[in-house]
């Protein structure tokens, strides 16, 4: 199995609860029941907890992917800028898309 670390969302909560309680060398003394059957887990690197500093920029860059593949947290805030720059559309084939976009009813102005 390739490495995976904390913030892997493809394995099974059990699997990684298993894997992380064991040092290098180990394995699980019982199979881990898992959503995909029984694993037995081997940790052949589990490599040392580095210092914030070295991973703050890594850190970074998952909260702001995380975010931007939040449609809702990217909605809200298309929806500040335009507010806040107070952006009026006139076309009205173009208001009927930021209405969609937007979840709100068309308003002319």
């Amino acid at each position: 199995m390739p490495s995976f670390d904390n913030t892997d969302t493809t394995l099974d909560p059990q699997f990684k609860e298993a894997a992380f309680k064991l040092k290098n060398g180990q394995s699980t003394k019982k199979p881990v029941r898992t959503q995909y059957g029984y694993e037995v887990i081997q940790m052949v690197n589990h490599p040392a907890k580095g210092m914030y500093e070295q991973h703050e920029n890594e850190l970074k860059n998952q909260i702001v992917t995380a975010k931007l593949n939040d449609s809702s947290i990217v909605r809200k805030i298309g929806m500040k800028v335009l507010k806040r720059e107070k952006i009026i559309i006139h076309d009205k084939s173009l208001k009927g898309v930021l209405s969609e976009l937007t979840g709100q009813s068309n308003q002319s102005k």
